[in-house]
């Protein structure tokens, strides 16, 4: 605006100024930290030296198998602290990573084998009453059968797998000697 002056009137005009977000800043892509097979992306840490926005998991409940370490992607999704002053809209807020993805640990559960018996003649089976913490295989013993009285170490072992890394334990087994029968004395 101007003021009015001996040869002019007042005069005022409006004038539009746009001013426009500025372009957005380079986005960092994170990398992804190592699971173990079991856990969810939840549990992978993202990580990245980018300081404008943060970054998640599109799907952070998906569980990997082992099979998909580095290989299968997985997509995240960027979110930016300042969308008023910075344009995105160009700008892909989505991005793909893979994750290395750990064997986990296969565990046995020897408390269910009986470890004590007392000699009576027959065979007793010792390959049954662990517990393998996984379906993906099957437990072997190494020995299948105890009979006469003795100390026995029981080798329970489960195979490595896709997911899970081998296991064994071992199971002292002990058969008692039965109590001697009654001797029945002759008579004279």
């Amino acid at each position: 605006s101007a003021p009015e002056t001996d040869n002019y009137l007042a005069a005022s005009a409006d004038v539009e100024i746009t001013v426009n977000k500025a372009q957005a800043p380079e986005i960092i892509w994170p990398t992804a930290s190592s699971i173990t097979y079991g856990q969810s992306l939840a549990e992978s840490t993202l990580t990245s030296e980018d300081t404008a926005g943060t970054f998640s998991w599109q799907d952070d409940s998906i569980v990997p198998s082992v099979s998909d370490s580095d290989s299968t992607e997985y997509v995240i999704v960027y979110t930016p602290n300042d969308t008023d002053h910075y344009d995105y809209s160009d700008v892909s807020l989505e991005h793909t990573v893979t994750v290395s993805v750990q064997k986990a640990a296969a565990s046995i559960d020897v408390s269910g084998m009986t470890s004590s018996y007392t000699y009576s003649g027959e065979p007793f089976a010792v390959n049954s009453g662990a517990v393998l913490n996984h379906s993906e295989a099957e437990l072997s013993y190494s020995l299948e059968s105890v009979t006469e009285p003795g100390t026995y170490i029981v080798t329970v072992s489960a195979p490595e797998t896709d997911n899970y890394l081998a296991a064994s334990a071992d199971v002292e087994i002990t058969v008692n000697k039965a109590q001697a029968p009654e001797i029945i004395w002759p008579t004279a």
